[in-house]
């Protein structure tokens, strides 16, 4: 009876998350999960969208509440859960027209693995859609999106990437024909054929899945037959192969044939799309990239584990404006940034710290020499003020992105640098901080 309450009382509290005033709020048991591998992904994709939102109820401990009885999926008891989850996989390029070759494939997602206790409440699962294939004429495609899960009520990131659930497609990822490059951890798209720097290169398969514990199967590349023909103006390409698309927790998707009529393959569980077959008269689309997905699998009571030494894990990410940090184009710390330092230096004392890696960004107000300058020089104040407060120098690395890393897109923020223009500009405008180590 007690549980039936504190359920109760936690449906509650959902209505008063902002993510559930739309009118269509979906339990993520009866829209999202696939019962034949145990994940929660995209099972019915609508057209145009970036990602699927759904939620999840963790229910307290003890009797089982009449709701996760129905519907199990929906409902999960609290306590420790292995959380594994992947954004979506680059699109496939699309073949392109005359004799410019068959599409690169797409890359695999990065996926990732962490373990998190999940307390009574209500959380939210942002699945990323894989990345639209190119359409045929060497068409641009599109990356994967990005997943997370969040706890619905404060917002609080619980695992996977950062935004995900305001994420915008904005990027290219693989072109006519070269592959897509993956990010670390991810798979690399195969080219496809005749994409190469000789003229009648051949189409690669997609590479195989780099994060450890995860093998999907890379996606081949489009069969060679039929590639060119003689005529009296020379050799002329008629169909050229594409690429494979890169491995994830799924596989990537199979290339083009020149030798058949088929279409390039569709990427699984956040593998790349392939590569679409190009040539006079046979150019065709790419394939699209593997949805997203999150598994959530709850930990089991073990024997008391060996006692071996920690592994330094990612402890803490964060963005900090610039702003908040240094007045308007300066790189010197303002009182309230040393503030904010503060905080972040009180939890590092609280961990035996590995590593810090500072990463200043700046935005595309000016020349871009003075952006990469200002941010390199804001990312070494903060560097330096970690130092003056005991964090070991050695410990730090500081880099400058410049303005090569926006949160804005090119149609955001237009017109000349008005005060209007700059606040605009401020998300742009920051310093992210991350820490390796172990807790004490």
């Amino acid at each position: 009876m007690k549980n039936e309450i504190r359920l109760i009382l936690l449906c509650l509290a959902a209505a008063s998350v902002p993510a559930f005033a739309q009118s269509d709020s979906p339990q993520c048991g009866s829209t999202n999960f696939d019962q034949t591998r145990n994940v929660f992904t995209i099972m019915n994709p609508s057209a145009g969208i970036v990602n699927q939102q759904c939620f999840l109820t963790v229910y307290p401990k003890g009797e089982v509440p009449r709701q996760a009885r129905q519907y199990p999926a929906s409902y999960l008891v609290e306590g420790t859960y292995a959380i594994e989850l992947s954004g979506g996989g680059g699109g496939g390029g699309g073949g392109a027209a005359k004799d410019q070759g068959g599409g690169g494939g797409g890359a695999g997602a990065a996926p990732s693995r962490t373990v998190q206790y999940l307390s009574p409440g209500v959380y939210k699962l942002t699945i990323g859609t894989g990345g639209s294939g190119g359409s045929a004429g060497g068409g641009r495609t599109e990356a994967g999106n990005p997943t997370s899960l969040t706890n619905a009520n404060t917002g609080q990131l619980i695992a996977g990437f950062p935004g995900a659930d305001v994420w915008r497609q904005r990027s290219q990822a693989a072109g006519d024909g070269r592959g897509g490059v993956a990010t670390a951890g991810g798979s690399s798209g195969g080219s496809g054929g005749g994409s190469g720097s000789r003229p009648e290169g051949a189409a690669q398969s997609g590479g195989t899945s780099q994060t450890a514990g995860y093998s999907g199967t890379a996606g081949e590349s489009g069969g060679e037959s039929g590639r060119s023909a003689k005529t009296k103006a020379g050799r002329l390409v008629q169909a050229n192969a594409g690429g494979g698309g890169g491995a994830s927790v799924g596989s990537g998707g199979a290339g083009e044939s020149a030798g058949r009529n088929s279409v390039a393959g569709v990427g699984d569980l956040g593998g790349g799309g392939g590569g679409g077959r190009g040539g006079l008269k046979t150019a065709d689309a790419g394939g699209e990239g593997g949805h997203g997905f999150i598994r959530l699998t709850m930990s089991e009571s073990a024997p008391e584990p060996e006692v071996v030494a920690p592994v330094p894990v990612v402890l803490q990410r964060f963005s900090q404006s610039t702003d908040t940090l240094f007045d308007f184009g300066k790189s010197t710390l303002k009182p309230s940034g040393e503030a904010k330092l503060d905080d972040l230096v009180n939890k590092l004392r609280e961990a035996n710290t590995d590593r810090v890696t500072i990463t200043g960004h700046a935005d595309r107000i000016g020349s871009r020499e003075m952006n990469q300058e200002l941010s390199e020089s804001r990312a070494e104040s903060v560097k330096a003020y970690l130092v003056s407060k005991g964090i070991q120098s050695d410990r730090i690395s500081a880099m400058g992105k410049g303005e090569s890393q926006p949160v804005t897109s090119r149609d955001d923020c237009k017109g000349p640098a008005t005060p209007k223009v700059i606040a605009c500009l401020a998300p742009d405008r920051r310093v992210d901080i991350e820490v390796v180590g172990t807790k004490k």
